[in-house]
């Protein structure tokens, strides 16, 4: 092979590529409408489309409550119940807006009734009487706790479980409060009765 005196050169090209991402023509959400109990929640889906009606991923989305009072909403979409009324969500992406309407319902009591036993009672100083208390609540309301209060200690005193002492002469009252918690689907209730104790040397 003959040696020319020449060697082979090497040419490099660069070339730069832009990649613009596919500009986000809607913005819906799901639900668009729904009903909700205060103290619940309701997961919202936002969906992002171009203008040739495909779905767009991987968009950052900031959602908003027009009305926060009646309903909040995360970072994630979840929508919470706050109080009986109505609020409009919005989901932005990329400055297109996409909206539901949630409205929010009261939330039933936790708790029916409370009734005491007995009313009123007269007991003799050094001797106790035990207060019954009946709490109804719906099925599947949280479970109500019962507390006891005396108004004069130093008439009668009264155990966390009921059993009222007498400790002198006099009347006192004691109030019997039934309390429940919410749990999504019922209202935090709170209940309350007396009974008088009159206690008698």
């Amino acid at each position: 092979v003959a040696n020319t005196g020449f060697s082979a050169a090497t040419k490099t090209a660069t070339v730069t590529v832009t990649v613009t991402a596919v500009p986000v023509a809607t913005v819906s959400v799901a639900p668009d409408s729904s009903s909700i109990l205060a103290g619940s929640a309701q997961q919202l889906v936002v969906i992002a489309r171009d203008s040739a009606g495909q779905t767009l991923s991987g968009r950052t989305v900031s959602w908003a409550s027009l009305n926060a009072s009646a309903a909040t909403v995360n970072a994630s979409g979840l929508v919470t119940g706050v109080a009986a009324g109505s609020a409009t969500i919005t989901a932005t992406i990329e400055g297109v807006i996409g909206t539901a309407t949630i409205t929010v319902l009261p939330a039933p009591a936790s708790i029916t009734s409370l009734a005491v036993t007995p009313s009123a009672a007269t007991v003799t100083v050094g001797q106790t009487r035990a207060i019954t208390p009946t709490v109804t609540q719906p099925v599947g309301a949280a479970a109500a706790t019962v507390t006891y209060v005396s108004s004069d200690l130093a008439i009668a005193t009264v155990s966390p479980t009921g059993v009222v002492t007498a400790v002198a002469a006099g009347t006192a009252t004691i109030t019997v409060t039934a309390t429940a918690p919410s749990n999504g689907s019922f209202a935090p209730t709170t209940v309350s009765s007396s009974v008088v104790i009159t206690v008698v040397p």
